[in-house]
């Protein structure tokens, strides 16, 4: 007999909280994405389209939308807005979404005054929020800045190549001040200064936030010192007390044996040595009892502490150089200094990216010597560091050596230059 042909697998289709199935909470959605849109007189964004047509034909809901412009032939076409799409969210109640992309999609501030009553609604548990290019300016800034004290659910943050400058910064800030669950804040490209290193440094130090990428700003030697102070003086103060303990630790453990070496000795002496008593075999049935038990669910991880915890620090093309103001050799190696001071004692950072500044012979020097007493005097793991090419070939070569590995860059977005 032939052998019988597998049958292909059943989709498991997912079910909301009542029962209904996913496929026709997404074909509602589309539906009301598709007349939000007639209505406004845009097109679909093509990524959310084709994404939720997929989601209906795997019966599972859509979780990732990714609003990105559609190719049009003219100025007068009609263009991708995000007013219809959280029209369509609200109209629906989707509460499904996790992730929310938006990238290169001019914002009013309407729309961004829109998004943020979405946010301030507990029932949309978005935990990765990128609004990349989308020309938002201060009073955008202000607007999602308060909306973010309502938003508890939101792990990831990224607002690139959006030109708010220092007074936007502040309003994140102040948004952001007390927050215990953001691990991640993207602002590269948003055309800050030294004046935003005091909030942000703040931030970094006194929220959960682990992972900071700043390119491409404009923070020099002055703010880029200003902006890891905090973090410099917490690793410093850690390292004191782990070393205090193993000593401690070590003390009590020579202290331990002289008394055992002590009791023996007085033992001996009295001729009184008792034979320790064998311990008793485990029975078979504690075993069994042992073998019987299941393991349970792992409970979720529970979020950081907050505190200086930082892990990754990018901090490329910050004008971190001698010409911050006219050449200043002196403010260049202060800023150095402290960036030593970070990469020796700090146990937690992992990836340091200091690319396209000119910190020269004398910065690569110092950067050497911190890497050597992180790893010989610290006993601490290497990091991932990314500095320029510009300094002594034996120099770069020692310090990719001693580094961990390459630095990974974000894909989506290009690099501008600043005005």
């Amino acid at each position: 007999m032939p052998p019988k042909k597998k049958e292909k697998a059943k989709k498991k289709t997912e079910l909301s909280k009542t029962g209904e199935p996913a496929f026709r909470i997404c074909a509602r959605f589309l539906k009301a994405y598709e007349q939000a849109c007639a209505q406004a007189s845009c097109i679909l964004a093509p990524a959310v389209k084709m994404a939720l047509k997929q989601a209906i034909e795997d019966e599972k809901f859509l979780t990732k939308i990714v609003l990105e412009p559609a190719i049009v032939n003219s100025a007068d076409d009609p263009r991708v807005l995000l007013e219809p799409m959280l029209t369509a969210v609200r109209k629906e109640r989707y509460n499904y979404i996790k992730a929310l992309y938006i990238w290169e999609v001019p914002l009013t501030n309407e729309e961004i005054t829109s998004l943020a009553l979405l946010l301030e609604k507990s029932i949309y548990d978005i935990k990765t929020l990128e609004m990349i290019d989308n020309m938002i300016e201060v009073y955008g800034m202000r607007r999602l800045s308060q909306a973010l004290p309502a938003s508890p659910s939101i792990l990831s943050l990224a607002l690139d190549f959006n030109e708010f400058g220092d007074d936007g910064c502040k309003y994140l800030c102040d948004g952001l001040y007390g927050n215990k669950t953001l691990l991640s804040l993207s602002l590269n490209y948003c055309g800050l200064s030294a004046r935003s290193s005091g909030c942000l440094g703040r931030i970094i130090a006194h929220t959960a936030v682990r992972d900071v990428f700043l390119d491409g700003n404009d923070f020099g030697c002055a703010g880029t010192e200003k902006l890891i102070i905090a973090l410099v003086d917490k690793a410093e103060t850690e390292i004191r007390e782990k070393k205090i303990l193993e000593e401690q630790k070590l003390a009590a453990e020579e202290a331990a044996r002289l008394a055992e070496e002590k009791a023996k000795s007085q033992r001996f002496e009295m001729g009184a040595a008792t034979p320790i008593p064998p311990a008793e075999p485990e029975s078979k049935e504690k075993k069994k009892k042992k073998k019987g038990k299941k393991k349970g669910k792992k409970a979720p991880p529970e979020p950081p502490e907050p505190g200086a915890w930082l892990r990754k620090l990018h901090l490329a093309d910050n004008g971190i150089d001698a010409y911050e103001q006219g050449f200043d050799d002196l403010q260049l190696a202060s800023c150095v200094k402290a960036l030593r001071r970070l990469i020796a004692s700090s146990e937690c950072l992992q990836e340091l990216d200091l690319e396209d500044n000119l910190i020269g012979d004398m910065g690569g020097a110092e950067l050497l010597e911190a890497m050597t007493q992180r790893k010989e005097s610290n006993g601490l793991p290497n990091i991932k560091l990314r500095t320029t090419h510009r300094m002594q070939g034996d120099t770069l070569k020692q310090l990719i050596k001693l580094g961990a590995g390459a630095i990974k860059k974000k894909k989506k977005g290009k690099g501008k230059k600043k005005k």
